[in-house]
């Protein structure tokens, strides 16, 4: 299991293809050096095992991720910032890049790096009683804030950058940062009931969607249509597309189907 290998994580797979990953870290899972490692190599992983149909991210206890341990960055020179933090760059690329859809169950605080990690998913079940917030600039840093501004705009990730002020759950739903606000008690479930619907679709479309979806954050319209053109192509090929179309177009229930996913790249 990949567990056994990460302390500050658990990784279990559920039926469907479905995945939980767990920050469990007491008292707060901040994360480590080592934790940004083990991240990475857990999402890298998960990303080519064909079996893996969606992941849902959560964390351990009262909160989803309280930061970064600030403990690493006492007496830190400017080199050996830069190469501590390149750990965390490949850590956030991994979630990012994962070819398949990430839920994030956000279950208490998303803090700093916390935030960051959330602002990683493809979509977020928060609870009722989850906050979001940049608090480096409070002790004198500057915290990341390019992921969160690809959600949220330029105007509230600077508001956040700037002030370190929070965001209810209410609030972050309305800038774009929250995507579902349930009860405390039911967001790993309602991610998991959101992992199953998304488990049963084509496994190559889905992984298809979500590179279209990543590229186009980088491209132009026009270029992004472009290799999403490319994707449907490919997506036509696969034996459960060309079922699903041939049952449409005669008005017939598809047949029963099995196909192993293919990664994206």
């Amino acid at each position: 299991m990949i567990q056994e290998a990460n302390p500050f994580l658990a990784v279990r797979r559920e039926d469907e293809g479905i995945v939980i990953v767990t920050l469990d870290r007491a008292p707060a899972n901040a994360i480590s050096r080592d934790t940004y490692d083990q991240l990475r190599t857990v999402f890298n992983t998960l990303s080519r095992d064909p079996d893996v149909r969606a992941i849902v991210f959560t964390g351990n206890g009262r909160l989803f991720c309280g930061g970064n341990e600030v403990g690493d960055f006492v007496d830190l020179g400017f080199e050996a910032a830069n190469t501590y933090l390149a750990h965390a760059r490949l850590c956030y690329a991994a979630i990012y890049d994962c070819e398949v859809p990430v839920i994030g169950a956000i279950n208490g605080a998303a803090a700093g790096t916390g935030l960051i990690l959330a602002s990683l998913c493809d979509i977020r079940v928060v609870s009722e009683k989850a906050s979001f917030l940049l608090p480096e600039i409070n002790i004198g840093l500057a915290g990341g804030a390019c992921h969160l501004a690809r959600l949220v705009g330029q105007g509230t990730a600077r508001l956040m950058a700037y002030t370190g002020c929070k965001l209810g759950p209410e609030e972050a739903r309305r800038v774009g940062l929250a995507d579902i606000v349930v009860q405390p008690e039911d967001v790993v479930s309602r991610a998991l009931e959101l992992a199953r619907e998304i488990a049963k679709k084509n496994p190559l479309a889905v992984r298809l969607a979500k590179a279209g979806l990543n590229r186009n954050e980088t491209q132009s319209v026009k270029e992004g249509f472009e290799f999403e053109c490319d994707l449907i192509a490919t997506a036509l090929q696969t034996p459960l597309a060309a079922e699903a179309i041939r049952s449409f177009a005669f008005k017939r229930s598809p047949a029963p189907a099995s196909e192993e996913p293919r990664r994206a790249g």
